[in-house]
Order: structure tokens, then C-alpha cells, then sequence
């Protein structure tokens, strides 16, 4: 949503009805999720999670515009920036000995989550990710990161036996049937019309 509200108001990139009725059913379907958890997860933490959408938001913005030749060294240079203020950031919330505690010789299990993050999630799908701006325009795009939410759900419920409750399940439908819209309303319409 901070994508999309980002490029209209900054670059005038306009999504179509049908688009922005998707992302309202999506968005219903991800309001649908924050209730079944708001009962037991405090405030402060969801803050935080809407102002990371929004520095995402303005990342895609500049991945777009950006347009580099190679994304995936631009997301490995610009990874550069994060680890001093992320490192600062918590050394003012979690104090020095904290901090210290995070620097000791990690475990193969971290090694290779690790790995992974930076490799796998990092490079290659943000690269990917920021590709896909590049070339298309932000409201057809963008509400994929809306199926986060539904792939991490679904993978809990998969590979660590979370349970599945019927508001999961309908905001996850929801999600996908806001999203559906959003790539196929358009073309529908159209061949309607047709």
C-alpha cells in the first residue's frame, strides 16, 4: 500500500479502478489477520512493523527509479548502509552488553540461516523484486508482498503444525481474491467488454 501511495504521490503513477479495488479487498483480508492477532499482540510492535512497510515503500520507490544495470549488486551495496544504524539502534534499546552478546562465533544452524537471508532473500529476491519495479509499473507489482502474510501463515501451518483458525483462512482468501483482481480485473473487464 505505501508503494503504491508513494509512486502516486511522488510520480502520478495511477492504478486503475479495478486495481484499486483489489488492493481494498486485499487490504480487507490483511485487516482480517490483525484482528485475529490484535487480541494478544501489543501495540508497539505493529507500529513498528507499519513504519518498516513505509521505509519498504520508499525502497521500492528508489529501486525503481534507480533502474540500475545490475540490481542485485545495487542491493548489495545499498545492504551496506543498515548494519551501523541497526547495530546503534540497538545498542540504545537493548544496552552494550547485549550488543556484545550478539558478537560471538556462530553456530553452523546460524551460519547457514544467515547464509540464506543474505543470499537467498536478500540478493536474489530483492533483486528480483526490484527488477520486476523496474519494469512494471508499481500497482501491478507491488500488492504481491501482500501474499507475505499468506505464504508465512501457510508455511507455519506446513512445516511447524501452527494452527490454522477460519479468520486465517478467510483473510488469506480474501487476500488472494483482492490480489486476483488487482493482475486479472483489467483483462476481465476488458474481454467483457469485448
Amino acid at each position: 500500500f505505501f508503494t503504491m501511495l508513494i509512486a502516486f504521490v511522488l510520480y502520478g503513477e495511477r492504478p486503475t479502478r479495478l486495481q484499486i479495488t483489489g488492493a481494498l479487498l486485499a487490504g480487507v483480508g490483511m485487516v482480517l489477520f490483525a484482528y485475529e492477532r490484535a487480541a494478544s499482540a501489543p501495540i508497539g510492535p505493529f507500529l513498528l512493523v507499519l513504519v518498516a512497510a513505509f521505509f519498504w515503500g520508499t525502497s521500492n520507490i528508489i529501486s525503481k527509479r534507480a533502474r540500475p544495470a545490475n540490481m542485485a549488486s545495487f542491493v548489495s551495496w545499498g545492504s551496506l548502509f543498515a548494519p551501523l544504524p541497526l547495530i546503534g539502534l540497538s545498542y540504545v534499546v537493548e544496552g552494550p552488553q547485549a550488543v556484545a552478546q550478539g558478537f560471538h562465533w556462530p553456530s553452523l544452524a546460524l551460519a547457514l540461516s544467515v547464509l540464506y537471508m543474505g543470499l537467498g532473500a536478500n540478493t536474489f529476491a530483492f533483486a528480483a523484486w526490484g527488477a520486476l519495479l523496474a519494469r512494471h509499473p508499481v500497482s501491478t507489482v507491488a500488492p504481491f508482498a501482500l501474499l507475505i502474510p499468506v505464504i508465512g501463515i501457510a508455511s507455519g501451518a506446513l512445516l511447524f503444525d501452527e494452527k490454522l483458525t477460519p479468520m486465517l483462512i478467510i483473510g488469506s482468501a480474501v487476500v488472494v481474491a483482492g490480489l486476483s483482481l488487482n493482475v486479472f480485473g483489467d483483462r476481465l473487464a476488458a474481454r467483457l467488454r469485448a
